[in-house]
Parts: C-alpha cells; sequence; structure tokens
C-alpha cells in the first residue's frame, strides 16, 4: 500500500487541526484542481453502489441503460440496455514480468472486468495524472493481461478517466511511459488515533479509491477517527518532496510539535 503516515503531537487537538499547512499548496477537493481546470468534464455520470463479496473480493452489479460511475471504484460504464456485471482490482504485481514493463509505471488500477449479460457501449478507468501543462497523451497506454502475455493498447484520456478503444475484457490498466515529467492528483488522509498522547496519522496518497479504501480499512482496525480535510488544490510531482507543519496561531512559527518523518516522498 502507496500509504505515507506522519505522526503529530500536540496538546489541543482543536487548535491544532486548525493550523495544519503543508509546503503543497492550499487544499480543495482535487475535482478543483485548478492546474487542470481547462478539462472540466460537461458529461453526467450516475454514481451506484455494486454489491461486494470479500470471500473473492469481487464487485457485482446489475444496470439499466445509462451512463454510471461506481462509487468503490471510479470505474464508469455506458451501456444501451440492461447488463450484468463482475469486476475487482487486481494487484499490479501480479502482472507477468515482461521487458517492456520497464519502461512504464502505473498510474491507476488494475481491474479485471467481465460482462455476464448485455453488452457495454463505452468503459473508462480512473486514472490519478492531471492534465495541466500539456502532459503528452501517447505517454499513457493501456496494459492488456492475457494468458499468452501482455499487450499494450491506445486509449482516449479525459479529466480523471481514460476510455478503453478495445472493449474486449480480461486484466486492464493504465501505465505511463517513464521519462515524462507528469503530475498527479493527490489526497490526504487525517486520523486521530487511540494513543494516550495527541498523535495523528497522515497519509498522502494518489487519488485512488482503492488505495484510500485500504488506508480507511487499517486505521478503522486501529478505531482511529477520520478527520474531514480539503483535498489539495494543484498537482503533486511523483517522488517529490513534501514536508508538514503545525503552526502557532499566527501562523509564523512552529507549534510544539514532533513530526517523524520531517520530509516524505509522494510515491
Amino acid at each position: 500500500m502507496n500509504a505515507l503516515s506522519e505522526h503529530f503531537e500536540g496538546r489541543f487537538l482543536d487548535e491544532l487541526l486548525g493550523k495544519i499547512t503543508s509546503a503543497m499548496c492550499p487544499q480543495v477537493s482535487d475535482h478543483d484542481c485548478k492546474t487542470c481546470a481547462e478539462f472540466m468534464e460537461t458529461d453526467e455520470w450516475k454514481f451506484f453502489e455494486p454489491s461486494f463479496e470479500d470471500t473473492d473480493r469481487t464487485f457485482r452489479a446489475l444496470l439499466k441503460s445509462g451512463r454510471y460511475e461506481c462509487s468503490r471504484t471510479g470505474l464508469r460504464i455506458e451501456c444501451s440496455s440492461d447488463v450484468q456485471l463482475e469486476y475487482l482490482t487486481c494487484d499490479w504485481e501480479q502482472v507477468n514480468y515482461t521487458p517492456e514493463m520497464d519502461q512504464f509505471t502505473p498510474c491507476g488500477p488494475l481491474m479485471d472486468l467481465k460482462v455476464i449479460s448485455g453488452e457495454l457501449k463505452e468503459v473508462y478507468l480512473p486514472h490519478s495524472l492531471c492534465l495541466g501543462k500539456s502532459l503528452q497523451r501517447d505517454a499513457v497506454k493501456v496494459l492488456h493481461v492475457e494468458d499468452s502475455g501482455v499487450y499494450f493498447e491506445e486509449c482516449s484520456l479525459t479529466r480523471f478517466h481514460a476510455k478503453l478503444l478495445d472493449l474486449s475484457f480480461s486484466p486492464k490498466g493504465l501505465l505511463l511511459r517513464k521519462g515524462y515529467t507528469v503530475f498527479y492528483h493527490c489526497e490526504t488522509l487525517i486520523y486521530h488515533t487511540l494513543k494516550s498522547h495527541l498523535t495523528l496519522h497522515v497519509y498522502l496518497i494518489p487519488s485512488d479509491k482503492q488505495m484510500k479504501e485500504a488506508v480507511t480499512k487499517k486505521e478503522e482496525q486501529m478505531r482511529s477517527k477520520f478527520i474531514l480535510k480539503p483535498e489539495p488544490q494543484c498537482k503533486l510531482q511523483m517522488n517529490g518532496r513534501f514536508t508538514l507543519k503545525a503552526l502557532d496561531q499566527t501562523k509564523t512559527s512552529d507549534c510544539n510539535s514532533d513530526i517523524t518523518p520531517k520530509v516524505i516522498t509522494f510515491r
């Protein structure tokens, strides 16, 4: 799980939480990212909650004609008639190694989609890339995993998704070609733990629903309390180094807190 944890110690929770700042940028929802605002989407998608079997990690959905987005994974589909689906998020580590894979790095989940009945008109996989600053579209490929090997397909990028041009299904995921300077949308998750002293766990992760769910599950098992905070307003560079600070009321100097580690790397 690509999550980064930090600890904040102090005397007054409410006071400290109002003063947490970062070297990243002001924070609002990632859907308000100013860097890629010109790519604002106009299509409307209806959210749906799939059924879920924890034993096989499989999502299931029965949908009528329409345009839908899965609230659990971010998967988008369009269908012109009733469809029945099964899908799950796979581990990238399960992909068979090929020399071509050395040229890429994942930029979204690897999803295995099966159409039980009906027919899909369009399918969009989620990604966490920021399209601002003229990201070259040919830098992103779709990895298609089959028994005979792995293949690389073209796609059409939208602000938060990539439209599949080939609707034959087996595990597919988005890859970014290495060597490009790109930026990502990210989320900052803050949890108040049950430790005797005031301790906060802070995670800096790409905007990925499954990754966020994994962090949430981990913290819920420790009975930590989620603290609602807005998300970064602009993109972050992968492998960039960032700091978190707790400031005094004047916002001019550090308050009495201990932050470990002092610097974190976004990856």
